[in-house]
């Protein structure tokens, strides 16, 4: 399994179109092959930034993902409604894994 968790933040006055985005990805990115859960959440204190959680069978499922016209359109969304803060992987039990797109 490989967990992955990333916080993004909405530009101001795009907050809306950033939800959606969310919203859009998750729901195509659940529904792939190898995907055990992929849910993004709402920053209870700090409005317009939401943490994401992914977990995935294994890195033929990710590389999968990483392949999807989905992923692409939201990497190419991101940019211009929000911004990537951080993100961190592990695979295993406490192991850290190094993604590579």
């Amino acid at each position: 399994m490989i967990l992955i968790n990333v916080t993004v933040t909405a530009n101001p006055g795009q907050e809306e179109a950033f939800k959606a985005l969310l919203l859009e990805t998750m729901a195509a990115s659940r529904a792939e092959e190898g995907c055990v859960e992929y849910r993004f959440t709402a920053d209870l204190s700090q409005s317009g930034t939401f943490h994401l959680v992914e977990l995935w069978r294994d890195e033929a499922a990710l590389n999968g993902h990483f392949a999807t016209p989905t992923f692409a359109h939201f990497i190419n969304a991101l940019s211009p409604l929000g911004e990537l803060v951080s993100s961190v992987a592990y695979s295993g039990d406490l192991a850290p894994y190094e993604i590579r797109r």
